[in-house]
């Protein structure tokens, strides 16, 4: 793995590997401790840029990946064109994703206005996904 610190810090080796298992196609991999002392990689996979965060345990927290709208579910697609009467534009999609969840964050725009939205993603049924700002 490359790792790409600006300041030297250990980094255990059953961190790096749950990372490397996790994401094996991680590619410029820079790595931060937070303020929770978690470790944070910033990398590419899969020529996507990502964000992930494991504990010191080596337990993954959660993760962030840029993507386009064309990977959206249906229910968040037929939530914009509902709400925003087609008359919109995705400026950026961040998925966000943990051990329970998965939730989007958009920015929109509309003619002059921005809206920074979170969606979440209901239901099991293919029919009966519903999209709601969190």
């Amino acid at each position: 793995m490359l790792c790409e610190n600006k300041k030297v810090m250990y980094i255990p080796i059953f961190v790096q590997v749950a990372f490397e298992d996790r994401y094996p196609n991680a590619e410029a991999v820079r790595i931060s401790l937070n303020k929770k002392q978690r470790y944070v990689f910033q990398f590419y996979n899969n020529n996507v840029a990502c964000k992930a965060v494991f504990d010191k345990q080596a337990n993954w927290i959660v993760s962030k990946e840029v993507i386009n709208e064309l990977d959206l579910p249906l229910a968040i697609v037929n939530y914009l064109k509902k709400k925003y009467q087609n008359d919109y534009q995705i400026q950026k999609i961040i998925k966000i994703e943990n051990d329970q969840e998965i939730n989007y964050r958009l920015v929109v725009q509309q003619k002059n206005t921005c809206y920074n939205l979170l969606l979440k993603v209901t239901g099991r049924e293919k029919d009966n996904y519903q999209a709601y700002v969190v």
